[in-house]
């Protein structure tokens, strides 16, 4: 994320795609305190795979000691000075000239800007209390206990008394994910449940995310969505649920802690979605239920396979 300092109180700024400078505390993303700024003095861009500075004030946006023509689009890179207003001004320096990302703009005093990764555990990885996921088509997600609600650009995120506000860069990855293969879950396991790794194959990619104690989590859902297989469970949209609270008891805990294990589980998968070999959507929420999603399903004690399933609609390549 590009970033701009003001080198007169070492605050820096965190540029959007589109950023405006000048003394309008309505209008202005950053205020300039000078009276010789103008209500919008100047506007910074990311076009073309590159920062621009753009002009647009009474008394001059001066870039490394020139004054810049009004109304055209300069670029810039890293190291550049500007002065707004007069040459004579405290400049403030591009230390940071990368491409504009999705962040999570604080608006509490001594909170950071978050650069989002596609699964970000708020309000840190140790005690989440809501998960920001990515989709495949660029949709932000938010995921608490209440449920699954999709975010655009300029909501306020709320966890406990901290808000922030979703900025979201121009251009949107594309899935990685062909759609012509489907994600396979092999779950191995001992006799008592105890131990639980997990395998993922799609295509002929795979990753093996080991040992580890959220794995039988996965599994009770795994196992949910075979009983409703096995029972002739046609409707799609009723496949695989369980009550929260039951899936807690299955598992000795309580729902607070349940939910932090989802939110790590969904961090643990981040490497596996931004290579395609997995969607986001491998465990879907609605309020008082949870499931795994439109994934195959393969599960093991030892060598012996306890049951399998498929979606209707997967194709393998």
């Amino acid at each position: 994320m590009a970033i701009l300092l003001d080198t007169s109180n070492s605050d820096r700024h965190v540029l959007k795609p589109y950023y405006v400078l000048g003394r309008s505390a309505t209008h202005a993303d950053c205020v300039l305190a000078s009276p010789l700024a103008s209500l919008i003095h100047a506007s910074i861009r990311w076009h073309a795979e590159q920062w621009t500075l753009t002009d647009q004030s009474r008394n001059g946006t001066f870039l490394n000691g020139d004054r810049l023509p009004k109304d055209q689009a300069t670029p810039m890179q890293t190291g550049d000075d500007i002065c707004f207003g007069s040459l004579e001004s405290t400049p403030w320096r591009l230390i940071d000239a990368s491409a504009p990302a999705d962040l999570l703009m604080p608006l509490s005093l001594g909170q950071h800007t978050i650069k989002l990764a596609p699964f970000q555990n708020l309000p840190d990885d140790t005690t989440p209390l809501a998960c920001i996921f990515r989709t495949a088509d660029g949709q932000w997600m938010k995921e608490t206990h209440d449920g699954v609600t999709p975010l655009n650009h300029g909501d306020l995120v709320y966890i406990g008394a901290t808000a922030w506000r979703l900025v979201c860069a121009e251009e949107r990855p594309g899935t990685l994910i062909p759609s012509s293969a489907i994600t396979c879950m092999r779950f191995q396991h001992d006799q008592d449940d105890a131990h639980v790794s997990l395998h993922l194959r799609r295509g002929r990619a795979e990753m093996d995310l080991g040992e580890r104690p959220h794995h039988e989590l996965l599994m009770l859902l795994a196992r949910q969505r075979l009983r409703d297989a096995e029972r002739g469970l046609d409707d799609p949209h009723a496949q695989g649920w369980i009550d929260f609270e039951r899936l807690a008891c299955m598992l000795d805990m309580d729902q607070p802690h349940l939910n932090i294990q989802l939110f790590r589980l969904r961090k643990q998968f981040e490497q596996a979605v931004e290579e395609g070999l997995i969607c986001h959507g491998f465990v879907e929420r609605r309020q008082g239920g949870v499931r795994l999603g439109q994934v195959g399903i393969e599960i093991w004690q030892g060598a012996e396979l306890e049951g399998s399933w498929e979606p209707d609609h997967a194709h393998h390549v």
